[in-house]
């Protein structure tokens, strides 16, 4: 969520930059959900630029898969990814 700013594509925060003693997450339980941050304050330049990252649109509605995705793919030895959601499990 931090990577796609004005410093991108230099980002200290894009997953290529990351070192092996790095944790890479999508967020924290201080952010807004992944969907929720797209859809209510991600600005047009910064959609443009996951777009151009990611290699897809910001409304496809797997994109968290891509943010996983290419967390995965940094050389980073601990990924970390918030869930929310029920599950199916009723109250």
């Amino acid at each position: 969520m931090f990577a796609f700013g004005g410093d991108f594509p230099r980002s200290q925060y894009l997953p290529h930059q990351y070192g092996n003693n790095y944790i890479v997450y999508t967020g924290t339980h201080d952010n807004n959900t992944l969907r929720g941050w797209l859809d209510n304050e991600v600005n047009d330049q910064e959609k443009e630029n996951i777009r151009q990252y990611l290699g897809c649109d910001v409304h496809n509605p797997m994109i968290h898969w891509e943010f996983i995705r290419f967390a995965m793919m940094s050389v980073a030895n601990i990924a970390i990814f918030s869930v929310t959601g029920s599950f199916g499990v009723r109250s």
